[in-house]
This record gives structure tokens, C-alpha cells and sequence, in this order.
């Protein structure tokens, strides 16, 4: 499937997030995933690998807000991967992330997911 960058600059950030799973070819993807009466991951992605008989279950969070996400939120999905028990990963999509957040990512369990980044896959030869 082929998007014109025009066709990506109008899309939500969500309509990005579920046309890149789909594009890199994941499993199934599900939505609205319920961790408890007050905590929910936006979409769920499953993927099997070739030569993995167990599938592994990633739960994906778009912050859809128009400033950068702090490590409030990043420590929020944290928590919500923990206290899932079937899911393996989590991973926090926004338009952008603060000073702290790109900082402090990596001793967390949670990937980072840029619209930026998301681009970029959509459409190879856009530029930022």
C-alpha cells in the first residue's frame, strides 16, 4: 500500500500508528485493551515470529496531546505493563517527547515511537 506524504500529513496520529503496524506486517491488531477500571492501552499488536511458536503481545499507547510528553506518562505505561500479565512490551507513541523522557527511556521497558519516526517509515524519501 502506497501514501502520498500529503495523504500522511492529514492523517491522526493514531490513523499513523495502525497504518505502520500494518505496513510492517504485524499479526492482528486489537484495540482498547483494558489493564484495570482506569487504565487502558489504545491498541494491542500481535506478532509470531518464523521460528518462535509463541506469539508476543505489545501494548501500544498514542498520547495524542499538543505539547511533548513528559516522564509522568512514561512511568504511567510503565506501570500499566507491569500490572498486565499477558503483555510483553509497551510502547509510547507521541508527536514528541521531552528532555527527560529521551533521557531516562532506556531504564524503562517502554520503546518510544515518534510521529516524526513514523513518517519516516510511512514515506522513505519525506523530509523533517
Amino acid at each position: 500500500m502506497v501514501i502520498s506524504l500529503e495523504q500522511v500529513e492529514q492523517k491522526s496520529l493514531r490513523d499513523l500508528v495502525e497504518f505502520y503496524f500494518r505496513k510492517n506486517k504485524y499479526d492482528k491488531i486489537n484495540y482498547n485493551y483494558i489493564v484495570d477500571k482506569q487504565r487502558k492501552f489504545d491498541i494491542i499488536i500481535t506478532r509470531k515470529r518464523p521460528n518462535d511458536k509463541n506469539e508476543k503481545k505489545i501494548g501500544v499507547c498514542v498520547c495524542d496531546i499538543h505539547r511533548s510528553v513528559g516522564l509522568n506518562v512514561l512511568r504511567k505505561i510503565q506501570h500499566m505493563l507491569d500490572d498486565s500479565e499477558d503483555l510483553d512490551e509497551a510502547i509510547l507513541v507521541a508527536k514528541d517527547f521531552s528532555s527527560q523522557v529521551r533521557k531516562f527511556y532506556k531504564s524503562y521497558d517502554v520503546k518510544l515511537l515518534s510521529q516524526a519516526e513514523l513518517k519516516r517509515n510511512i514515506v522513505p524519501s519525506w523530509k523533517y
